[in-house]
């Protein structure tokens, strides 16, 4: 058994990407920290450990901290789990672009926590400004998306928005572009779900382009 916990501390501290802890009562401050976000940071145990104040909420972004502030008021609220996207700026001066997923849980004396873990998306965010250059510039409907079995789209530009007519979002009705965006297949009418499908086996397996024609379904139905 000790083992065994002590292989699970090890994965926190090491394996789980910017892993802490929030004390969610006021005042809000970090009451762990993982090996592995001080190494994503650049900070020590002791610089970002203060049961005073939020030393964490200083890295952020000061463009992206009224987000982030919101962020962490609306997990005391209640049980649930939350994800924000901001800039975390590291002990050397440069900042990271994290999409921070958040699950707050209530303990047996009533206060609120929250566990925390960091994906650093900076790359994510580099490329897609990429692809936002081509938006720009070439008039026509692009998208970037996987080549996994389900692919899932990680940019899509405002002309290919607007070709396959993506509603506006109202309260309480569905995002279909983040439906879209989490199975590509759902823009793609049946008959030729099998013909993309093989196309990007193709493409995934030989890493060679491929080019077609195929049909595209609009949220329309048309």
């Amino acid at each position: 058994m000790k083992n065994r916990l002590q292989s699970m501390e090890d994965i926190l501290e090491r394996n789980i990407s910017g892993f802490h802890e929030y004390s969610l009562s006021e005042p809000v401050h970090l009451n762990y920290v993982s090996q592995n976000l001080c190494d994503m940071t650049g900070y020590t145990v002791d610089e970002l450990l203060d049961e005073q104040k939020d030393n964490y909420a200083l890295l952020v972004h000061p463009v992206d901290r009224e987000a982030y502030l919101e962020f962490i008021h609306n997990l005391k609220s209640q049980e649930q789990t939350l994800t924000c996207k901001y800039r975390l700026m590291k002990k050397e001066g440069v900042f990271v672009y994290v999409s921070d997923t958040v699950t707050s849980r209530k303990l047996a004396d009533g206060s609120m926590v929250g566990d925390s873990v960091l994906t650093d998306i900076t790359d994510i965010i580099n490329e897609n400004s990429n692809l936002q250059f081509l938006n720009e510039t070439i008039p026509c409907g692009f998208i970037r998306y996987s080549c996994q079995k389900q692919p899932k789209i990680s940019y899509i530009n405002r002309q290919m928005m607007a070709l396959l007519r993506f509603p506006q979002v109202r309260e309480g009705e569905l995002d279909y572009l983040e439906l879209y965006k989490e199975d590509i297949f759902l823009m793609i009418p049946m008959q030729e779900r099998h013909k993309f499908a093989k196309s990007l086996k193709q493409v995934y397996s030989s890493s060679t382009p491929v080019a077609g024609e195929m049909t595209l379904l609009r949220c329309d139905g048309t």
